[in-house]
């Protein structure tokens, strides 16, 4: 996967035109570092001019980027996405050099106790801002986010904070070398595409590839760590939740299960109503189960063996799978329509009426019309692919980190 995924670092353009550091990021960083009155005051005057620096260059970078588009629009030039994309490194550059330089900045304000934390504010702020950019799934899976949503006991973390620890170093190293790695392919992809050439890309797509896989393995390896020391009740929440974000589009929920789960709810069933219902979502939940494993297997396969051909093949969308995660795709969605039908039919229409309705722009199976099975039977195999089902990554909400 890595660079020829279509990931660039620093994340999205939206992302890259925010500014390195924030306000609350400083209120953090001076929590954990303890820092006195009078260097939080002179670090927000800095913040302050740094900020500023910031907001101009990214203006100036705007208005030449909405130039360049322009002129790509009249002069329908390839030449200038060129233009674009070097004008989009020389801006990156410049927002990671102003944020390597307030950070230096900092550093020079702090004592030696103080500097011998400052490590870590560097592996959490990696961690933070680039776990993110990977494309594998269980790549972006962040350890110390879903055990600090757990709320451990005391004594309960006393025995993963150590565990924590370790990772977070492990993890540091690996990301390390992953965002090396993607920031040198990056400034390579177009020379590449212009060549046209295959060689350069594949082994440019396996070196940033190796690189996810090795941050995919840390995540796995100290999620199986954390497990161990969790007493049963915790470890499924934990399990639970690190599977959901290794693979979201596949664990994302679906019509059939919000529709299932407010019928089971009514409060105006009859005996037999709520009997049907009970076995309906016992029987979906335990069919929903084997095609979401069957997925994530066929997910890992596909990005572990894909090539820069199949992504040619597919208009370099690297996430759409392949005619297994098709064909898996399209026995969930017919089990989804085929769930909303057995639930409409028995519910009466005022019930039915109080159903969850699906957002027409969301697309998927499970439409409220109550038709949908019947209508997508009729649709060609062809047809029926590329209706936003991919199970490539998605990136999960971020929180902050409680570990300070």
């Amino acid at each position: 996967m890595g660079p020829m995924g279509g990931m660039g670092m620093g994340g999205g353009m939206g992302q890259m035109f925010e500014a390195p550091i924030s306000t609350r990021d400083l209120q953090k960083y001076s929590e954990m570092l303890s820092l006195t009155p009078e260097q939080r005051e002179t670090l927000e005057i800095l913040l302050e001019a740094n900020q500023q620096e910031f907001n101009e260059k990214a203006g100036e970078a705007r208005r030449k980027l909405e130039s360049l588009r322009e002129e790509a629009r009249e002069a329908r030039d390839p030449s200038v996405w060129r233009d674009m994309g070097t004008q989009m490194d020389a801006f990156r550059k410049a927002r990671a050099a102003m944020e390597a330089g307030f950070f230096n900045d900092m550093k020079a304000l702090l004592t030696p106790a103080q500097t011998e934390k400052f490590p870590r504010i560097e592996r959490q702020r990696r961690r933070e801002q680039t776990i993110g950019m990977g494309l594998m799934s269980g790549e972006r899976t962040d350890l110390v986010r879903i055990t600090a949503d757990l709320q451990l006991a005391a004594e309960q973390r006393a025995q993963v904070d150590p565990i924590l620890d370790q990772y977070e170093t492990d993890l540091d190293r690996e990301l390390q070398n992953r965002n090396a790695v993607y920031e040198e392919s990056q400034t390579r992809i177009r020379d590449m595409f212009e060549r046209g050439g295959t060689d350069d890309m594949q082994r440019a797509l396996e070196r940033g590839r190796e690189a996810s896989m090795r941050v995919r393995d840390v995540n796995r390896r100290y999620a199986r760590q954390i497990e161990n020391v969790l007493p049963d009740d915790v470890r499924d929440r934990f399990a639970e939740q690190v599977r959901r974000e290794s693979f979201p589009m596949i664990y994302r929920p679906s019509m059939a299960s919000r529709v299932v789960e407010a019928a089971a709810a009514f409060d105006d069933l009859d005996d037999n109503q709520r009997a049907a219902i009970s076995s309906i979502r016992d029987s979906f939940t335990r069919e929903s189960a084997s095609l979401n494993r069957q997925l994530e297997q066929a997910t890992v396969k596909n990005e572990e063996t894909l090539t820069v051909q199949d992504m040619m093949s597919r208009g370099f969308r690297g996430a759409g799978g392949n005619d297994e995660m098709e064909s898996l795709r399209d026995k969930r969605r017919d089990l989804e329509s085929s769930t909303l039908d057995k639930i409409r039919a028995i519910l009466s229409p005022e019930q039915i009426e109080r159903l969850p309705r699906r957002d027409e722009r969301q697309g998927g199976a499970g439409g409220n019309d109550r038709g949908g099975s019947e209508q997508r039977r009729g649709q060609p195999q062809q047809q029926r692919r590329g209706r936003g089902e991919g199970d490539g990554e998605a990136t999960p909400p971020r929180r902050p980190d409680s570990r300070t």
